[in-house]
């Protein structure tokens, strides 16, 4: 404070604080209908409650790093749902990263949320290709194939669900906890002409 003429003269000294920037996450964005092209994904997707995704014979659907498809509570994923024939002549759907290095996501089944999957391969996510939540309810997973996956749990994680996996493949697989396959946690799990191999 300086005085001057007997009146008070304030000095505002203006400082410049820099604070760390904190990137806020991307909003998940709502998909429902009907794939029947190839399809790729930035970031997270979503399926709500009371929406229903279905993914024709033979589309691959890639993901950037940060991709993931959570089915929320009353959400529906229905993959192949209408695969007839031979099954050496369907078309598998695949889910995969972009490009050849890296890897995404996964997809996340929550509480309430509805899977249904047949021919199809999950390849590539480096944070477990399918995480099955507790009160998820899933169908009998049929000729899916989990390969090259990484993370907690890598081909797939199961907490309190019963699931059967039948004429299926689970392979080269990673996991930094408990094993690349599949971790149980408090689940039912059945298997039938199912191929392990390579999985740590």
């Amino acid at each position: 404070m300086m005085q001057s003429k007997g009146k008070a003269i304030c000095l505002a000294v203006m400082l410049t604080v820099m604070l760390p920037v904190i990137a806020a996450a991307q909003p998940a964005v709502p998909v429902w209908g009907e794939w029947n092209q190839d399809q790729t994904v930035t970031g997270c997707i979503e399926i709500q409650s009371g929406d229903t995704l279905t993914i024709a014979e033979g589309v691959t659907v890639s993901f950037d790093p940060a991709g993931k498809l959570i089915v929320r509570s009353g959400g529906t994923l229905d993959v192949n749902p209408v695969a007839m024939g031979c099954p050496s002549q369907i078309l598998p759907v695949v889910f995969t990263r972009v490009g050849t290095v890296g890897g995404w996501e996964g997809i996340v089944v929550e509480n309430g949320g509805t899977l249904a999957m047949r021919y199809a391969d999950v390849m590539w996510a480096n944070d477990t290709g399918l995480k099955l939540m507790s009160g998820a309810t899933v169908g009998t997973l049929d000729h899916v194939n989990f390969s090259n996956c990484s993370g907690s749990a890598g081909g797939a994680v199961l907490t309190e669900v019963a699931l059967t996996i039948t004429n299926s493949t689970i392979v080269q697989n990673s996991a930094g906890l408990y094993g690349g396959g599949i971790e149980v946690v408090g689940a039912t799990l059945t298997l039938q002409d199912v191929w392990l191999e390579g999985n740590s």
